[in-house]
């Protein structure tokens, strides 16, 4: 999924109430027995690469495979062409929305969930990583926020169908370790709004019906976490380091405090 509110100085980060512009501002929660969740919307990673091949393919329409080059988080190339250029005329964006996109890119005010992806295989951890990308984007060069240094350089474009995964964004929430009516805070992916409309507000019944009204919820940037393998729930896709798992999309995190 690519989310774009493309603006400078954006977003303003504060720290008792201060603007520390591109600072990092960090919740530390210290007491026993917390419970974390991580989980995704994807299905597990094989044992191998190629039963990860496999499974992605099963996962996602392939539209075509590429020889990337790519310098830490920086994508230089696909077959050699531009990456924008060698996708744009695989990637369908109707009349309209490119000129809505174009209109309203230099406000600041755009926003846009998009199903085409650039898929990734991490040859350290049989993982994957999934990169939203548009042939929109002005510059010859794609840079985005993960290093993928570990990843092979055999890459596709693919389709991804999220229809039938709109539980699936919450689904950290169907894990919960506690019933003594503790709190519970948990952070769900943005792109679930862009990509569900409407249909969004119905996340607030469900979770109403999961955790009564002692909660606390937010809708943002897809979480990343550090996950032991005792903690694990399972076999996740979106490993990206030992124990380190990410996506572009599709991931969910709680806390039972």
């Amino acid at each position: 999924m690519l989310h774009t509110q493309v603006r400078t100085n954006s977003p303003n980060i504060f720290c008792n109430f201060e603007d520390i512009d591109g600072g990092i501002t960090a919740l530390t929660i210290e007491k026993k027995n917390i419970n974390a969740i991580y989980d995704d919307i994807f299905p597990d990673k094989g044992k191998t690469l190629d039963e990860t091949k496999h499974i992605v393919s099963n996962e996602f329409k392939i539209i075509k495979e590429f020889n990337a080059k790519f310098e830490k988080n920086v994508l230089i190339s696909l077959n050699d062409k531009p990456p924008t250029e060698a996708v744009k005329n695989l990637i369908y964006i109707s009349d309209e929305k490119e000129k809505e996109l174009h209109d309203h890119l230099d406000k600041g005010d755009f926003k846009v969930q998009m199903p085409y992806e650039l898929l990734f295989l991490n040859k350290q951890t049989n993982g994957a990583f999934l990169l939203g990308i548009g042939s929109y984007f002005p510059f010859e060069l794609f840079p985005f926020f993960m290093d993928i240094s570990d990843y092979s350089e055999d890459v596709a474009l693919v389709y991804e169908n999220i229809d039938d995964k709109f539980d699936a964004f919450i689904s950290c929430l169907n894990n919960l370790k506690y019933d003594d009516g503790r709190f519970v805070y948990f952070s769900m992916d943005v792109g679930a709004a862009a990509a569900f409309g409407k249909k969004t507000f119905e996340y607030k019944d469900k979770v109403n019906k999961l955790l009564g009204n002692n909660y606390f919820g937010i809708m943002s940037a897809p979480s990343s976490a550090y996950i032991p393998p005792e903690f694990r729930l399972r076999n996740y896709l979106s490993e990206t380091h030992n124990n380190t798992f990410f996506m572009g999309a599709g991931t969910s995190s709680c806390l039972e405090i």
